[in-house]
């Protein structure tokens, strides 16, 4: 009795072939109606087949999604728990029967028994047929690929006056108000870097950021909106088992200030601030790779210029009002979701934009070449 069904187009024999050996190199007995003797009825072979088989593979191209016989021996399949689907077109758009069943891609596989999507194929079919000659077990589960995590700092309890003083900064960062952070968090030594963000765009399938021709690597990531940012967050979380996710408004300028209550995390002398950030007087028109400037006293790199930094919080232009235990302030008290606010300034600005109160903010949707994030995370 054979051990596995193919059921496919007889136009894709020639494509269908590779995956044949493969499973055949395995030690699986596969029948793909190559049996069929002259005289031999089609029909009763194939149900007959079908009825002794432990796994049904049903190839989907082009031509198989407009074949009967494939739609109908798929079916059976299906019904009869037995069904195993895989695309060989990336195209083919599946019978509504089969819309919502797990059809991974061999679209681009090349007959490698040990390329990852052949893999993946064969744990589905062991799972209906078990391994080859009724022995259990076979193929290693898949080892989970190292998804590069950002370097974080753990940031402890504390209160600070958050914003600034009559008399001091712009409007919009008054009144200034007492907040306590009730909890550690985590917050990220630096920006959210290419090295990091392209790893989650190639996983994604999503557009890679534009670099300026500046460089990528070491380099904060640049031109990326609130919702990349917010996506990118919830995907390391979902890769790691741990909760990523955009610091509130609060807890930037808390771990920004690292206990100062000064201008800049340095002191108030902007003359020194060449040697904490990069920003329009030594940045030279573009950005640099994190960490090559002093940090604050926390031990948090580029808090002043490199990039604007998206927050969670919603704009509202002053503080009247403001949370004062450090979570987000959304749309509570006239926030405009459509904005977001951003903090830290960038190699673009002059020093007033990098004090450690400033605030800005930005349509969500924004994509800036001055523009990135880091990362808090829940202890």
């Amino acid at each position: 009795m054979a051990d596995i069904f193919i059921s496919y187009a007889q136009k894709d024999r020639d494509r269908v072939a590779p995956l044949v050996e493969a499973l055949t190199a395995e030690g699986y007995d596969v029948w793909w109606d190559l049996r069929i003797r002259a005289g031999e009825s089609f029909d009763e072979l194939i149900e007959s087949t079908l009825e002794r088989v432990s796994c049904v593979v049903g190839v989907w191209s082009k031509h198989s999604v407009k074949s009967e016989w494939v739609r109908a021996e798929c079916a059976w399949a299906k019904d009869q728990r037995v069904f195993v689907s895989v695309r060989i077109d990336e195209d083919a758009r599946l019978p509504l029967k089969f819309y919502n069943v797990h059809t991974p891609s061999l679209a681009d596989w090349a007959g490698s028994r040990t390329a990852e999507n052949y893999r993946s194929l064969l744990r589905d079919i062991q799972a209906l047929a078990g391994a080859p000659g009724g022995v259990a077990a076979a193929v290693p589960a898949r080892q989970a690929p190292k998804v590069p995590e950002p370097e974080m700092v753990r940031i402890e309890p504390g209160s600070f006056l958050m914003g600034s003083a009559e008399g001091e900064g712009y409007d919009v960062e008054r009144p200034q108000h007492e907040v306590r952070i009730a909890r550690p968090f985590g917050i990220g030594r630096y920006p959210v870097t290419f090295e990091k963000y392209d790893a989650f765009a190639k996983a994604t399938q999503r557009e890679l950021p534009g670099d300026q021709g500046w460089g990528r690597e070491r380099r904060p990531v640049i031109s990326v909106s609130w919702e990349d940012a917010v996506a990118y967050a919830q995907w390391l979380s979902e890769q790691t088992e741990k909760s990523y996710r955009l610091p509130t408004e609060a807890e930037w300028e808390y771990a920004a200030r690292a206990g100062t209550s000064t201008a800049w995390s340095f002191g108030d002398d902007k003359q020194t601030l060449h040697e904490f950030a990069w920003y329009s007087k030594n940045a030279e028109g573009k950005t640099h790779p994190v960490g090559e400037k002093a940090a604050n006293p926390w031990d948090l790199h580029d808090v002043h210029g490199n990039v604007w930094e998206w927050v969670q919080d919603c704009w509202h232009g002053g503080y009247e009002g403001a949370p004062k235990d450090g979570s987000a302030w959304l749309e509570a008290d006239g926030g405009n979701c459509g904005l977001r606010v951003v903090r830290g300034g960038s190699w673009n600005d002059e020093p007033v934009l990098l004090r450690s109160p400033d605030r800005f903010r930005l349509n969500a949707g924004n994509r800036n070449f001055d523009l990135g994030f880091r990362l808090a995370q829940d202890l």
